[in-house]
Parts: structure tokens; C-alpha cells; sequence
């Protein structure tokens, strides 16, 4: 889903001159909406990285006890 950001001083200036203005209360509403759905995004964004990083630091793992092992045989 992609959308484009629309500055806040344009979206009421939207509203006042095309139909009713909006309150303040809405306005804020709006803002918190926006904030939420960013926090969100962002903490999704977040949970992916470190999920991922995981993964590469386990694979990272398994490489070195592969690496020890194989030196371990080779000293026998």
C-alpha cells in the first residue's frame, strides 16, 4: 500500500475552502491517526530488521562451529 504525504496545512485549507472547516478536535485526531499509523509501520519495519539479524547472527553461528569442527579433523 503506498500513499502520498500531504502536509496538514493542506489538508485543512482542502476542507476550509471545499466544505465545512475542520475543528481543532478533528485536526488532532487526524494528526494522532497519522502518528499512530507511522509508529506502527515503523515498529513492524523494527521487528523485521531484528528478526533478520537473528537469522544472519544464527547462520553466522553455525558457520563457526563448521569452521571449528573442520579444524578440529584437520589436527587429528
Amino acid at each position: 500500500m503506498q500513499s502520498k504525504e500531504v502536509e496538514w496545512s493542506v489538508l485543512v485549507e482542502y476542507f476550509t475552502k471545499r466544505g465545512r472547516p475542520l475543528n481543532k478536535e478533528e485536526i488532532n485526531r487526524l494528526i494522532d491517526e497519522d502518528r499512530k499509523a507511522r509508529e506502527d509501520e515503523e515498529s513492524k519495519k523494527r521487528g523485521e530488521e531484528e528478526a533478520e539479524r537473528r537469522r544472519v547472527a544464527r547462520l553466522m553461528e553455525d558457520l563457526e562451529g563448521e569452521q571449528d569442527f573442520e579444524t578440529y579433523e584437520m589436527q587429528q
